[in-house]
């Protein structure tokens, strides 16, 4: 079984094995995105409504979250998405998050302070971070690793 990954710098993708699959809607990608930067742990389900739609909300804003859960689903290729009390989880490894990677790479090289590490860090940046999503949460990601980038010199 190959490993699904979330590429979140650069184009947003998903990578299964060796093969991405191209990004879908804006709003797909934000709920993805949303998803992924808190890998692992439970996204309340008023959170990502909030973020994916902000000023444009449904009329059945629920049902709408469910439709996208389903369409990421889809679009993952999996069923790592997962339903939990209040909201939604996606059921992969933080690392297998390119821009999460990146930020355990960066803490651990900052750490350290290790040229090595600050490389290796270095080398898993690409821009731009999260392209075009426009999602309170998703700019203060944005914002940090910029600055983490930053901070590596």
């Amino acid at each position: 079984m190959t490993r699904t990954r979330i590429r979140l710098l650069g184009e947003i993708a998903v990578i299964d094995g060796d093969v991405a699959r191209p990004p879908h809607s804006r709003r797909l990608q934000t709920i993805l995105a949303l998803l992924a930067v808190r890998a692992g742990r439970i996204v309340p389900a008023d959170d990502l409504i909030d973020e994916a739609w902000q000023d444009d909300l449904p009329r059945q804003p629920r049902a709408a979250l469910h439709i996208g859960i389903t369409r990421v689903r889809r679009w993952l290729g999996t069923s790592e998405v997962g339903a939990a009390p209040g909201g939604y989880r996606l059921d992969i490894d933080p690392l297998d998050v390119d821009l999460l990677a990146f930020l355990a790479a960066t803490d651990d090289a900052l750490e350290t302070n290790d040229r090595d590490r600050r490389d290796a860090a270095v080398a898993l940046w690409d821009e731009p971070v999260l392209p075009e999503l426009h999602s309170p949460r998703l700019t203060e990601v944005r914002v940090l690793a910029e600055a983490r980038r930053h901070a590596l010199g």
